[in-house]
């Protein structure tokens, strides 16, 4: 195919923004469809008031989507999510061991048969106490509680170890700068908790489901609006490798996304960000050129 064989197949590849548009406009997406997306991302993040706030204000009832039938949702009891509710308060006000309590009352097993889980939130605690300057109650949980769990571990040992590390800063700051405190994600303390949250309440629903330890299931744990939006990034990678020009989500967008957790990893194969969208040039444009204004002549001196 010669040149401008192949520019003819590209332009008939472009979609622009008002046929794009036009397209979205005509998607039939049900409105009990969106709401049960909503419902299901309360529901599978433990946000029991906002779930509660969503099944009076929409009249939707709570439900959430599993392996089963991925497109049929279940219904749930409000009362279930009190748990994972609790532990997000806890996480996110600083109390760790409020959190493992939690999730001990509701079953030791969940805990007890994730070791590395298990080992993270306790070093989480040790991090409270290393930043609340409690040198000496640092040392000895560490000794006393953290050694043990790690049971030889040397990955798991090590990341203790970057907490103690952190000792050697008076400065907030600088520890937040250092390398190990870039490593425990000092400088994000809300991203940090809302990572070992959403990590804690991933292992009650795979508890709740019967599932072992090792396995995962994302349809178990993840909101289905999550994996929508991943499948829109996957396909969108796809698209643009074929060539096709249209509208994307852009990286701006996908950020505020991920900041606000509703992406998760993304596929290791997915260009991150995805190429912005650039409109088509118009017909004639190349052929426009710019005037320059004409510069006034400077008056002779007299």
């Amino acid at each position: 195919m010669d040149a401008s064989g192949e520019e003819q197949r590209r332009e008939e590849r472009r979609i622009s923004r008002e046929e794009w548009a036009a397209r979205m406009q005509a998607a039939d997406v049900p409105k009990e469809l969106l709401k049960n997306l909503v419902m299901d991302y309360f529901v599978k993040r433990g946000f029991t008031k906002a779930a509660k706030a969503f099944e009076r204000e929409s009249f939707t009832e709570p439900v959430k989507y599993g392996p089963e039938d991925e497109d049929k949702p279940i219904p749930v009891d409000l009362a279930e999510l009190e748990p994972k509710s609790k532990v997000n308060q806890a996480v996110q006000d600083g109390e760790i061991l409020k959190a493992i309590e939690v999730v001990n009352q509701l079953d030791p097993k969940i805990l007890r048969d994730r070791p590395a889980l298990n080992f993270k939130l306790h070093r989480e605690r040790l991090l409270e106490l290393v930043l609340a300057d409690k040198v000496e109650e640092a040392i000895n949980f560490a000794k006393d509680v953290l050694v043990p769990l790690g049971d030889g571990n040397p990955v798991l040992i090590h990341t203790m170890e970057e907490v103690m590390a952190l000792l050697l800063f008076t400065d907030r700051k600088q520890a937040e700068e250092s390398v190990w405190g870039k490593s425990l994600g000092l400088n994000d303390e809300g991203q940090r908790r809302d990572d070992i949250a959403h990590e804690i309440n991933s292992a009650i629903m795979n508890h709740q489901e019967g599932l072992e330890p090792d396995d995962f299931d994302p349809r178990v744990t993840e909101p289905k609006l999550h994996m929508k939006m991943k499948e829109l990034l996957i396909k969108q990678r796809k698209l643009s490798e074929k060539g096709v020009k249209f509208p994307k989500v852009q990286g701006g967008d996908i950020g505020l996304l991920k900041a606000q957790n509703l992406l998760y990893d993304s596929d290791p194969e997915e260009e991150w960000p995805p190429e912005p969208y650039k409109p088509p040039e118009r017909e004639g444009d190349d052929e426009m050129e710019t005037e320059e204004p004409e510069e006034e002549p400077t008056p002779a001196p007299e």
